[in-house]
């Protein structure tokens, strides 16, 4: 059989047996993070939102949804700011205006399907589904994952080569839930400039950085 190499090897789910039986899971436990634009009108700032309208990588089909956390502070935010990361520039105010960082931890035990282990493979996971652009792809996943009765995902986050730290994507009813609360919250300039990362403001602007910024958004 002849294979094309440069072709995507990740096929949609088989069946959700087979999810069920060859996924293997992980308990959520400690803290996560999660980086957001920040609400002030709302107890916790609006870090809690389940999103279900199909532009995240791992949405459910409302009225479920999913909120996407970071194993480590440097996951959640380099979600955000990656790209500008890769490209070697400072981070404009643009990007971290208005937009925080939100310790929290998790309100129930959940078993999430561990797409990150070598296991995986025997339920039909490859590399590819962490990184893939087709998003129907994967959100036929993450349905199957929820069909077979997994709370959420664990996933290798874009832009965090090294698998050491890991992203979590967690199922819940669609929409925002405060009630769930947070543990800390922290600008999100303060927890970049912490991690070593350049940040700009917007009197500091080059036109090169501006090009470069409009290029990541």
């Amino acid at each position: 059989m002849s294979v094309d190499r440069a072709e995507p090897a990740q096929q949609l789910p088989v069946s959700v047996e087979r999810v069920r039986t060859k996924m293997p899971r992980v308990i959520l436990e400690g803290t996560l993070f999660r980086e957001h634009a920040l609400r002030e009108n709302v107890p916790d700032g609006g870090c809690w939102w389940f999103s279900g309208s199909g532009e995240g990588r791992f949405d459910l089909e409302e009225p479920m949804g999913t909120c996407y956390l970071g194993e480590t502070a440097g996951v959640a935010v380099r979600e955000r700011c990656g790209r500008l990361i890769a490209m070697g520039v400072p981070i404009t105010e643009a990007m971290y205006q208005g937009r925080v960082v939100s310790d929290v931890t998790v309100p129930r035990r959940a078993a999430v399907a561990d797409v990150t282990a070598t296991a995986s493979l025997a339920a039909g996971v490859t590399g590819e589904l962490s990184a893939v652009s087709a998003y129907a792809l994967s959100q036929a996943w993450a349905q199957a994952c929820f069909s077979a009765g997994f709370d959420g995902l664990k996933y290798a986050p874009r832009f965090t080569p090294g698998g050491g730290e890991a992203a979590y994507a967690l199922f819940g009813a669609a929409g925002a839930r405060s009630e769930f609360g947070i543990v800390r919250r922290r600008a999100l300039n303060e927890v970049l400039e912490d991690l070593g990362y350049p940040t700009v403001r917007s009197d500091e602007l080059s036109e090169a950085v501006l090009d470069v910024e409009d290029a990541s958004r």
